[in-house]
């Protein structure tokens, strides 16, 4: 008889262009598509590098993730476009995207570099269980000032048999 068991996929980053991104700005990834692997769930984590030139102006001030999707067209949720481009909030509604999770920021000031990882967030948990065929990350920087950099990565999940 098979046993039936939890694979993780190698990590993989997420391509969107953070570095200095301003405060009050958000990013959207460019899309992660899942028709070839058929993942049940992706882990996502995040990284971010604070300002060392500047000291944070609201002690826990977070970066937000949002998840955006679409089933086969190009029709993503909150009208992001499945590319690597700023996010605008006059054009596109970020209240039809989905929250992974926060990275609150808790201090640094003047020459520290300070490195922050996010834990790990389920994307299906995002989407009501179920990872979407096609899905990207939007970041949104609400920590008072420039974030220097912010890299993702997501680990896919899949079952198999043995």
């Amino acid at each position: 008889m098979a046993d039936i068991k939890i694979q993780y996929a190698a990590a993989a980053t997420i391509v969107a262009t953070c570095s200095g991104l301003a405060d009050n700005a958000l990013r959207e990834s460019t899309v992660i598509q899942n028709s070839a692997n058929r993942y049940t769930d992706a882990f996502f984590q995040a990284t971010a590098i604070a300002n060392s030139a500047a000291a944070l102006t609201v002690v826990g001030a977070p970066i937000y993730f949002w998840a955006y999707a679409c089933m086969i067209t190009t029709q993503y949720s909150g009208g992001a476009t499945g590319v690597d481009a700023a996010f605008n909030t006059t054009v596109q509604d970020p209240n039809a995207l989905k929250l992974m999770g926060t990275l609150p920021l808790i201090t640094f000031g003047a020459a520290v570099v300070t490195v922050y990882y996010s834990d790990l967030f389920s994307v299906a948990a995002a989407f009501g269980g179920a990872l979407p065929i096609n899905w990207g990350v939007v970041v949104e920087n609400q920590t008072g000032q420039a974030v220097f950099s912010v890299a993702m990565q997501y680990q896919g999940i899949y079952i198999t048999s043995t």
